[in-house]
């Protein structure tokens, strides 16, 4: 997802575009230390803010 990607970002250069197919154990980039590092791109942002279809429909 587009989010995993932007926060790994940070730990090197992807080579992977938002919303790319990928399977396990797939080069998406290059570390920038030494040494390999293991990352999930297809983890979601967590919704935090999210309503119960009660409270949204009104009922009491």
């Amino acid at each position: 997802t587009s989010y995993a990607i932007a926060t790994s970002q940070e730990r090197g250069q992807m080579f992977i575009a938002p919303g790319a197919e990928v399977y396990k154990g797939q080069v998406i980039g290059i570390h920038q230390r030494s040494g390999d590092l293991a990352l999930n791109v297809c983890k979601k942002k967590a919704a935090t803010n999210v309503r119960s279809n009660k409270e949204q429909s009104g009922e009491k």
